[in-house]
């Protein structure tokens, strides 16, 4: 086991045939840092598995707290707003409010991906029962042979 910085993978270029994350793209300003660090530690045909929040339908801009009671949600202006929020969607009462939001558009989330060189493969929303739209989603990249 290895502790480093996100940003700076203690990994050898094309080493790794498969990256998995989860949820950590709103605990970080620079997520596009990231994605440039698992493109280099990828070998050519390797995968980065990534799920998380939906940039589009979760944070600072959007209450969810009465969504499956009134089958609604309530936006509010702030969707294009990149940047550090005090709260996260709803009250403010879960993680995102205690710990602090770093809220990306969806145009910001998946163009750091992008931009890294890696290849977006598939594109999936999850939601569950009692939610109006997906609270997360996933993704497939993968690097250039």
């Amino acid at each position: 086991m290895a502790r480093a910085d996100v940003c700076s993978l203690p990994v050898r270029d094309e080493s790794v045939p498969v990256v998995v994350g989860m949820f950590f793209h709103t605990d970080l300003e620079d997520f596009a840092a990231v994605a440039r660090q698992v493109a280099r530690c990828l070998r050519p045909g390797g995968r980065f598995i990534y799920a998380g929040l939906h940039p589009c339908f979760i944070g600072p801009f959007v209450n969810r707290v009465s969504e499956a009671d009134e089958d609604r949600l309530q936006f509010l202006p702030g969707y294009g707003r990149v940047g550090w929020a005090n709260r996260a969607s709803g009250d403010g009462t879960g993680l995102g409010g205690r710990v602090g939001f770093h809220h990306k558009t969806l145009g910001a989330f998946l163009g750091a991906i992008a931009a890294s060189g890696l290849r977006i493969g598939d594109v999936r929303e999850f939601a569950s029962t009692g939610v109006v739209l997906p609270r997360n989603i996933g993704l497939v990249a993968e690097k250039a042979r």
